[in-house]
């Protein structure tokens, strides 16, 4: 069985759907996988990356930014792959531009997307676990650094989109404004929200949906986690509140579910395989 989280389950999701690997395994769970994000007037957004796959062509123009970022300016191709070769490893992490694309080489991966539409052979024929946690998209939505006045103004500022997007949000009555009495706070919890379905319920949930319906997996399933501890937090949500009682937290208090946050179930240990499949 095959197991990844975040891009791991990016990874998960290519593999369904490699020539190279069909066959090679008998199940999957993909948590948190990422996707999405071509709509609210945007063309693509950092989750779209993980689930289409680029040409040979179009993995080129995005490799350009980094070679310009370690110096690699050479005339040719050629020297500046050398010059990248040659490069440290260091460097090359600690650029802002990151290598990380899935590209369609025609061997490993030759389509610009999973294909579950027809039980057709070009996914694997296998048991999958798909799940998100509650709030993944807290961690990639934009906290304003300062408070904003109205809900309209904390969605734009959250997401990077329109007034008229923004709006839309709001019109849709899809995503109700909860009242605390603190409009920055209640705004972001709606954006969240659109980016937690956006960038991975949707994707998953869809994968799930035209899997069983079309054959192409023997089996899906789909999960939510409800409780969780830590997790990617560049906005410092922070976890559970902590009160007496409760040295590490509340659970039962309200607190935002971040991306990863789910990883410390799965390595938790466990006493036997029955233990493991009912963490899920």
């Amino acid at each position: 069985m095959i197991n990844g989280e975040s891009a791991g389950a990016g990874s998960v999701r290519t593999l369904l759907g490699s020539p190279k690997a069909i066959g090679k395994f008998r199940g999957s769970i993909a948590m948190s996988n990422l996707g999405g994000g071509v709509d609210l007037g945007l063309t693509g957004n950092y989750a779209t990356t993980y689930s289409s796959y680029l040409t040979p062509a179009q993995s080129y123009a995005r490799s350009e930014a980094l070679f310009e970022e370690v110096g690699c300016n050479q005339t040719t191709l050629d020297a500046r792959i050398s010059c990248l070769r040659a490069t440290p490893a260091q460097t090359i992490v600690n650029a802002a531009t990151v290598a990380r694309y899935v590209v369609q080489d025609g061997v490993y991966v030759n389509t610009e997307d999973l294909d579950v539409y027809n039980r057709n052979g070009s996914a694997a024929n296998v048991n999958t676990i798909w799940g998100i946690v509650a709030n993944d998209g807290a961690s990639f939505s934009t906290y304003p650094k300062t408070p904003v006045a109205s809900e309209l103004a904390g969605i734009q500022a959250a997401l990077g989109i329109s007034q008229a997007e923004a709006q839309s949000i709001i019109d849709s009555g899809l995503f109700p404004l909860y009242n605390t009495g603190n409009i920055t706070l209640d705004s972001f919890n709606v954006s969240q929200r659109v980016a937690t379905d956006n960038q991975f319920r949707c994707i998953d949930q869809a994968t799930v949906y035209a899997g069983v319906e079309s054959g192409a997996f023997k089996t899906s399933y789909f999960y939510q986690m409800q409780r969780s501890a830590g997790g990617y937090d560049p906005n410092n949500l922070g976890g559970p509140p902590v009160e007496p009682g409760y040295p590490y937290g509340n659970p039962e208090k309200p607190y935002f579910k971040l991306h990863g946050s789910d990883m410390p179930w799965v390595f938790v240990s466990i006493a036997d395989s029955e233990t493991m499949w009912m963490t899920y």
